[in-house]
């Protein structure tokens, strides 16, 4: 139960209360069992529920977090703007207070806004040394396949950089290789592991230490990480993730399969698990008389607050936290906040946090809070647990249809199974925190072991289930979003809105398959991998599909991106080579369907992981195209000439995979592209290829190799992409420097993605001895099917 139907439910009982009191007999006796009738509801009606001394300042502020957005201003010129205002309107006439309520939000707004854009800080690519200052909540995270009490890490970002005695703007995030005693605020002393881009580790436990403590931030955190150790000590992760929103201490496969089935909400303090806390504190009030209910409702808003802030004041935990003080502090005043009123302090909580729509948190989490108070105010008394339900799954699709296709139509249902034992956790988290003098660890640890089975039984129910989840069909993202609010009309009885929106929808479809789709070449945000999208309005290529640092390989990602385009599968993929990083999503993107046929080089099924994959195709019964050197062919408007693909069949010394790698010239209507996979110096020399061309895809990820400069001067490239993450290595920079080249001036020009968990301690199998082992990935269930090279014989193992 959220806050928001937490106040509904508040706002019925006090009506029926008030209802029943106006019925009563003739003879001046109140008929108890009479039943209310559902009325429909007036315009006036509406209209006053609408009324709120919030909404002017609430759509004041949200206006002023939008100017920067479209207006660039100078530094530093929200503070004197907001000066002359208030000076201003101190010396007018007039209705004042409405000017402040209207003007003063928009400067506030515009001030909050301009500060909010921390950028990445630029480190060496060795070894460094530095200094920093502590600026996130430390989160503790684990490894998997790690010896025991060697798992656990710490994921802190840091600011104030200092090395070798010159400042460094920005922040860096940075893993260190324990669980710490850190807290916002300490000035830490670190030494870095060699690597590039914002994210980096700490050699050894040895390689840091603090040099000065922070003030009472520190603290909170240094209070909230005994707690978490009190917690783990009962193998309370659950309680970690419930109460204090250490969802990195959960499994890596936990966590993705509640994000799949549509549960990763509530991994997330937010307003369910304030509502929890708060709503057993209200329930305890109405037991008992006051003045004692008044000191429980305060007791309840001061412990969601706490909850709130030693979670990590996360933005979602700090709306939700504030919403739930501002209804215990109505009750208490005896007034009932209507929802509306909630929704527009929401909004400015959100706006105060730099967080305004259209950032997808705030506008998934106000949308679903908006679809709880259309069913709950349109069904007034009929409404259930369900239907509350089902307005936020509809309300947060509404807005969610424009980030992801994928939904699960049954996670209202799981949602409301997972309430009880949710709740329970989150009171067994709190009694764990009791002295141990009172309450023993041994006696909660059953109890863990058991909530852990029901907590992890439930997503694993839900992702078996089918449709867990569903890809939407590829009609457009206005057509989705406003079927989305279709169906919530009818969840909320609305049946005449509901037939109007979905006209809308179909409109909205028909324009979509009108318009149709330009040429366009698009390098996706795999992470740690590599994927090209070539689509035209009569192919879809994907040159090679992987992301080793997601564990469905990425093939998630490359469905959305798919369905953004109106498309339910890619035509072809092109693997270049054999390396994970490069074909991780085939096996399951296979699976699902996703995948009209594969290119591949002659020399694919001399490899384990080549024959593993040509197996799960043909099964699938997706044709598997073998291409040499010197081989043209076409694709609807792509044509592709195979400049280079060596392999084992030609005699002489043993071939790298990385010199393998099948390099393409690709052309189509408007672009002209060179593909070289993860070839090095060998094979960029001999490759006969020239320019000039639109748009090279540097090869090895951007890494360095022998003769790159010569070879990139010979194809005389317009612009380059690079599928890596960071920025480039100064010898790549070097070399680009040659020619003069600029990267691709759009959005999708570069691959890189916010990480929550750092990257897999595996190696690439680039970098590994021996024979490479083939994951090739298949969904059965919560199981994941790995198939191993294993002197020349395969054997399935399940992990």
């Amino acid at each position: 139960m959220s806050n928001l139907s937490l106040l509904s439910s508040v706002r019925g009982r006090s009506q029926r209360i008030s209802q029943m009191k106006s019925h009563t007999a003739r003879d001046g006796r109140m008929e108890g069992s009479a039943v209310v009738r559902h009325r429909g509801i007036s315009s006036s009606e509406a209209m006053a529920a609408i009324r709120s001394p919030l909404a002017i300042p609430a759509l004041s502020l949200w206006i002023g977090t939008m100017v920067p957005w479209l207006w660039t201003l100078p530094d530093a010129v929200g503070n004197p703007l907001m000066l002359l205002a208030v000076a201003g309107i101190g010396c007018l006439p007039g209705p004042r207070s409405l000017m402040l309520r209207m003007l003063l939000p928009l400067l506030i707004g515009i001030c909050i806004c301009q500060g909010q854009h921390p950028q990445e800080a630029i480190l060496p690519s060795g070894p460094v040394t530095l200094e920093g200052v502590v600026c996130s909540t430390p989160r503790l995270g684990q490894r998997r396949r790690q010896q025991p009490n060697q798992h656990r890490y710490t994921r802190i970002k840091i600011d104030q950089i200092r090395c070798s005695d010159l400042r460094i703007e920005g922040e860096v995030s940075v893993t260190l290789p324990e669980p710490a005693r850190v807290g916002r605020g300490d000035r830490l002393h670190l030494i870095l592991r060699a690597g590039s881009g914002s994210h980096r580790q700490v050699i050894s436990a040895k390689h840091w230490h603090i040099l000065e403590t922070g003030g009472w931030m520190a603290r909170a955190d240094h209070w909230r990480q005994h707690a978490i150790e009190r917690l783990l000590a009962a193998d309370g992760a659950w309680g970690c993730a419930l109460l204090l929103g250490e969802r990195g201490l959960l499994e890596a496969e936990t966590r993705w399969t509640m994000r799949r089935t549509g549960l990763g909400h509530l991994l997330a303090v937010s307003g369910l698990h304030i509502g929890i806390v708060l709503g057993l504190f209200l329930a305890l009030a109405r037991r008992v008389r006051p003045p004692w209910s008044h000191s429980l409702r305060c007791c309840g808003a001061i412990l969601v607050l706490g909850q709130a802030f030693l979670s990590g004041a996360d933005p979602p935990a700090i709306r939700a936290a504030m919403t739930g003080a501002m209804l215990a502090s109505g009750l208490l005043g005896g007034r009932i906040p209507s929802a509306f009123h909630a929704l527009c302090f929401s909004m400015l909580i959100w706006c105060a946090m730099g967080l305004a729509p259209p950032s997808p948190a705030a506008t998934i989490s106000l949308c679903a809070v908006a679809g709880i108070h259309v069913v709950g105010f349109c069904r007034g008394e009929k409404h259930s647990p369900l239907s509350a339900g089902l307005g936020a799954f509809f309300g947060a699709h509404v807005a969610l249809a424009w980030w992801s296709p994928e939904l699960s139509p049954l996670s209202p249902i799981f949602t409301l199974l997972m309430l009880l034992p949710v709740g329970a956790g989150i009171l067994l988290a709190l009694i764990n925190l009791m002295p141990e003098m009172l309450l023993p660890v041994t006696w909660i640890e059953p109890c863990w072991r058991l909530l852990d089975t029901v907590l992890d039984g439930i997503p694993l129910l839900a992702d078996r289930c089918p449709g867990s989840p569903w890809l939407a069909p590829a009609i457009g993202v206005p057509a989705l979003s406003l079927g989305m609010l279709a169906l919530l009309w009818v969840s909320a009885g609305r049946l005449r809105l509901a037939g109007a929106t979905s006209l809308l929808s179909v409109a909205a479809y028909f324009i979509f398959t009108a318009m149709g789709t330009a040429e366009t070449v698009r390098l996706l945000p795999t992470g740690r991998g590599q994927c090209l999208l070539l689509d035209a309005p009569d192919a879809t290529l994907l040159y090679d599909a992987g992301a080793i640092d997601a564990l469905d390989g990425g093939a998630a990602m490359i469905r959305r991106e798919l369905w953004r385009l109106g498309r339910h599968r890619a035509d072809w993929i092109i693997i270049s080579h054999l390396h994970l990083d490069h074909y991780s999503a085939v096996p399951e993107l296979l699976m699902t369907g996703s995948v009209g046929g594969l290119i591949v080089s002659d020399n694919f099924s001399l490899d384990a992981g080549g024959r593993a994959l040509e197996m799960i195709a043909i099964r699938r019964g997706v044709p598997v195209l073998h291409i040499g050197e010197g081989d043209r062919l076409r694709l609807g408007s792509w044509q592709l000439r195979v400049i280079s693909a060596h392999g084992s069949q030609r005699p002489g010394p043993p071939i790298s995979t990385n010199n393998r790698s099948l390099v393409l010239e690709v052309k189509g209507l408007r672009h002209s592209l060179l593909l070289a996979g993860d070839a090095e110096g060998p094979l960029l020399a001999s490759s006969l290829a020239s320019g000039p061309i639109d748009l090279l895809l540097l090869p090895h990820h951007g890494s360095p190799s022998e003769g790159l400069a010569d070879w990139i001067s010979r194809l005389a490239p317009i612009g380059w992409l690079a599928a890596r993450r960071g920025p480039l290595p100064p010898e790549t920079v070097t070399a680009l420097a040659v020619s003069s080249l600029q990267p691709r001036a759009d959005t999708d020009s570069s691959s890189r993605i916010d990480a929550t968990d750092p990257l897999p301690e595996r190696l690439p199998l680039s970098m590994m001895s021996g024979e490479p082992a083939s994951p090739c990935r298949r969904r059965e269930g919560n199981r994941r099917w790995w198939l191993e090279a294993s002197s020349r014989r395969f054997r399935i193992s399940v992990r």
